[in-house]
Parts: C-alpha cells; sequence; structure tokens
C-alpha cells in the first residue's frame, strides 16, 4: 500500500503488516493452523456428502444457528445465551476482543502463543502485558494472578501453542474465580 491509500487506514496497522500470514509452507505437516496431516477417509467424506447433498447449496447458512446452539448447549449442559459459535477460532476470537477491548484495556496474553491473540489486542489499542510463563515455558499461576490483578481479558491456551504448556486445572479455577478479569481459554 502506498502513503496516499495508508491515510484512510488505522496508524498502527502498517506495523502490524506481515505479522500473520496463511501462507502454505512447504511440508506435510503444519501444527501451527491445527490441521490433520492426514485427508478424511473415503467412508466418511461419503457420509458428509450424503448430509449435505439434498441443503440449498445457493442459500447462506442461517444467520443466527439457534438449533445448533440449543443441541451445543444441551449438551454441555448450558444455557443457549452462554454458547458462541463461529467459523473456527480466529472469528471467535475476533468477535470476543472487538466487544471487550479497547484503547487502554488491559489484557494478559502470556508470550510465546498464538499469534492472533496479540495482533488483534493490538489492532484494538488495547494494553497488552505478556506476563505468565516462567523462564521453562510453563504456566506460573502466581504471575498470571498478578498480571490479572487490573486486566479487563485474560487469554490462556492450554495447551499452549507453541510451547505445549498445560495449566493445572485446580490453579485455573482459583485464578478465575479469583479474579475481576473475563477469560478466554
Amino acid at each position: 500500500m502506498n502513503n496516499t491509500t495508508l491515510k484512510y487506514f488505522k496508524q498502527q496497522l502498517p506495523d502490524l503488516a506481515g505479522g500473520y500470514t496463511l501462507d502454505v509452507p512447504d511440508c506435510e505437516t503444519k501444527l501451527n493452523q491445527n490441521e490433520n496431516a492426514w485427508d478424511w477417509p473415503a467412508a466418511l467424506k461419503q457420509e458428509v456428502f450424503e448430509r449435505v447433498r439434498d441443503l440449498s447449496w445457493n442459500r447462506y447458512p442461517p444467520f443466527h444457528p439457534n438449533q445448533f446452539v440449543a443441541k451445543v448447549a444441551h449438551y454441555i449442559g448450558a444455557d443457549p445465551e452462554q454458547v458462541l459459535v463461529g467459523n473456527g477460532s480466529n472469528e471467535l476470537l475476533y468477535a470476543i476482543f472487538v466487544s471487550t477491548l479497547e484503547r487502554g484495556r488491559k489484557v494478559v496474553i502470556p508470550q510465546p502463543t498464538f499469534t492472533v491473540y496479540k495482533l488483534l489486542a493490538d489492532l484494538l489499542g488495547a494494553e497488552v502485558t505478556t506476563e505468565g510463563l516462567n523462564d521453562e515455558l510453563q504456566y506460573d499461576a502466581d504471575a498470571l494472578a498478578k498480571a490479572s490483578e487490573d486486566a479487563a481479558v485474560v487469554v490462556l491456551a492450554t495447551p499452549n501453542n507453541p510451547t505445549g504448556s498445560v495449566i493445572d486445572p485446580t490453579d485455573l479455577e482459583h485464578l478465575v474465580n479469583n479474579s475481576g478479569a473475563l477469560w478466554v481459554i
């Protein structure tokens, strides 16, 4: 983009350019996008096709997938209002972050982790704190508790991508129950 075009966009966009990409690497296994290295079996593909063959392919799916949400809510024992569905984690993260973060609001994102968390937070002007992992790249419950004291949102991948770190469920429950922040896990 040239400077004439850039004047229409947020000032921090050029700083974010190149921070996240969907370029296809020349390898068989892509761990960064949580893709299976093996294709689906032919029988499973056929079953999926049989289920969708008679649907209207010329129409968008329902904007509010109420039936699906109701089934998910029933399955997990929650109210439908507590279920948010989307087309992949990036879309869900975007919806959550746009609804909760703005300039000056603090978000805790232990680093290293999935790149999109920090990119979205930076784009929205949030104050990003990267505390929460120790020198061995394991979760540090005390550091997370301290960092989340004045945070609006805490983002915690468990297992973490790319470290594989898992937070102890007892520590996580204690952290969530004793924090005023929204925890995105």
